[in-house]
């Protein structure tokens, strides 16, 4: 609910020309929708967890509810807080974003085809309808030749890791990346501190004016130059023990796996509170419903 009312302000916000609303900053995307958020790419990812959350609440709600008329009523709320939700993820226009949702709509239908046990038609009605009144009916009203540009993101983004070397331009997705990689060699074990990219893009490029720079477009190198190696792998090593323990490697958790594999090479998103709340309540969700059904 809360993703979808996130949304529906940001959309209209965005249908009026994103203006600024006391401390909310839209001017720096007249052209997408951002909300509450500064960047898009930032909303965009809150978005898709929302509405991983309500397509998991709907994969598993026949599992676990009778048949009655309140529960088709409920699953119809959240099949609308759903449609505002994506909604809102492609009028973002993010590249990452949209690549994520359009993935995992293709992942949740694949997985409903190919396993029998899982024969859900009124979760596959409904991830069918996003596609076709999301990605058709929108895409055509916000331009189609725009929408699916962003839905196109493999080869734009991975271009963007790889600068042209006759290009000066210090803070593009590629330079700021290659930067955080080399970092690490320099604070190879113990690293340069939780927050302390900035600071170093400002000590290396002091003469950059008005332009800054605060985190690398790669979470990975990133992670490993704040934390140094000795951290970055036994937190590795921890998150690995407790998925392994807690017979962590099912379907849903894979998502969330491949989630976080895309931000941690493409994006910087895992650096933002919010995002990182909602991952440690949905893995913490799962591993104690994991517990439970061990302990019964």
């Amino acid at each position: 609910m809360i993703g979808a009312i996130s949304a529906s302000i940001a959309i209209y916000f965005y249908l009026i020309g994103n203006p600024d609303l006391f401390i909310i900053k839209n001017s720096f995307y007249k052209n997408s929708a951002t909300g509450f958020f500064i960047n898009r790419t930032v909303f965009s990812c809150f978005l898709v967890l929302c509405f991983f959350c309500g397509a998991e609440y709907l994969r598993l709600f026949k599992k676990y509810n009778k048949d009655t008329s309140e529960n088709f009523f409920r699953k119809i709320h959240v099949r609308i807080f759903i449609l505002f939700v994506t909604i809102g993820i492609i009028t973002s226009f993010s590249r990452i974003g949209n690549f994520l949702l359009i993935s995992l709509i293709t992942f949740y239908i694949c997985y409903l085809l190919i396993n029998k046990k899982e024969k859900d038609k009124f979760f596959l009605n409904t991830l069918l309808l996003i596609v076709i009144f999301d990605i058709l009916i929108l895409g055509y009203y916000f331009g189609s030749e725009k929408l699916f540009a962003r839905f196109y993101f493999l080869s734009d983004e991975i271009n963007e890791y790889f600068p042209n070397s006759e290009s000066n331009d210090l803070i593009s997705r590629g330079s700021t990346a290659l930067f955080a990689l080399q970092k690490i060699k320099e604070f190879s074990f113990f690293g340069y501190g939780l927050g302390g990219f900035e600071y170093l893009f400002k000590i290396d490029y002091p003469d950059l004016s008005s332009k800054y720079v605060d985190h690398a477009h790669s979470d990975l190198p990133e992670f490993i130059g704040e934390l140094g190696l000795i951290g970055f792998l036994n937190l590795l090593l921890v998150i690995l023990l407790i998925f392994i323990r807690n017979n962590f490697f099912q379907f849903k958790n894979l998502l969330l796996i491949y989630f976080l594999i895309i931000l941690l090479i493409f994006d910087f998103s895992l650096h933002i509170p919010i995002i990182q709340f909602l991952l440690v309540i949905l893995f913490s969700i799962n591993i104690d419903n994991n517990k439970k059904l061990l302990n019964s």
